[in-house]
């Protein structure tokens, strides 16, 4: 009965029926939030990958990639057989800080690193330009990151793991080259 007298009262009415709007206007905002929130928030399917490359022969600059293959967390993926002899892991490569999110393990078809180590002209669509931390095996002590493809553009040497590559080459790496060896951009 009291809120018919508000509606009926003519000096409450159109304060009346804009609190009813604004009401309204709250309670569906609030019924979509957790709708929206959820959207952001929701895990995105990290993708884990596995490249073999070859090992560089003399007179070689560029490893030449053998297998590259990629499966979701959930599928299993097989590293394939196709190294005569030795297959090491040399790299892994991360698209977040702190060895998080997308990966991808670089094995090469060889011993450890050595002088003249692998060299990984480009990084492949996939990983261009998203390459946040990395983290080095077997011997490979030394990289090499360079902004563009073929070892040219800006370069930034490294040693060991590197859980951040830094601001000037976060999400700019293009191309590689580990070893056991220092050697200067």
């Amino acid at each position: 009965m009291k809120s018919h007298i508000l509606l009926s009262h003519p000096g409450l009415r159109g304060v009346t029926t804009g609190l009813l709007v604004i009401c309204f206007l709250v309670v569906s905002a609030f019924s979509i939030l957790p709708s929206v929130h959820a959207a952001t928030q929701a895990p995105a399917t990290a993708k884990h990958c596995v490249m073999v490359v070859d090992q560089l022969h003399p007179g070689e600059r560029t490893s030449r990639v053998l297998s590259y293959q990629c499966a979701t967390r959930n599928q299993q993926l097989q590293i394939p057989a196709i190294c005569i002899g030795t297959r090491t892991l040399i790299m892994s490569w991360y698209v977040n800080v702190n060895y998080g999110g997308s990966s991808t393990l670089i094995y090469g078809c060889g011993p450890p690193c050595d002088s003249a180590g692998y060299g990984i002209a480009y990084v492949g669509d996939g990983w261009n330009d998203r390459i946040s931390s990395f983290k080095v095996w077997n011997n490979c002590f030394y990289t090499r990151a360079y902004t563009n493809i073929n070892y040219g553009g800006t370069c930034q040497r490294y040693h060991n793991n590197v859980s951040y590559v830094g601001s000037t080459m976060n999400d700019r790496i293009s191309s590689f080259w580990v070893n056991l060896d220092v050697h200067y951009c």
